[in-house]
């Protein structure tokens, strides 16, 4: 029996990953949802509930004043969090 050449780790995972698209899917949203709290500043505090589905951030707010503020930057947020994730995660964020 022969020995493969050794490799490293983190290619081996990046080969994996490659081949199962929606664990790292699943992957990078655990990820946007790590660096969420630090993207959003001040408004972290009136998130109610926060989660990712089909490309779309959901947030529920507790304030509506939070809200209206947090609609007004709703794009650059998304795009700022696009970059921090690297990837083109997020479609669209759904605030309420």
């Amino acid at each position: 029996m022969r020995r493969a050449e050794p490799q490293r780790l983190g290619d081996v995972l990046d080969e994996w990953l490659t081949n199962e698209p929606e664990l790292h899917e699943r992957l990078m949203e655990a990820k946007l949802l790590q660096i969420l709290p630090t993207a959003l500043g001040p408004f972290e505090k009136f998130i109610a509930k926060k989660y990712v589905r089909d490309g779309i951030l959901y947030l529920r707010m507790h304030s509506a004043a939070a809200r209206q503020q947090l609609m007004t930057i709703r794009e650059e947020l998304r795009q700022k969090l696009n970059e921090q994730v690297g990837v083109e995660l997020l479609r669209d964020i759904d605030i309420r």
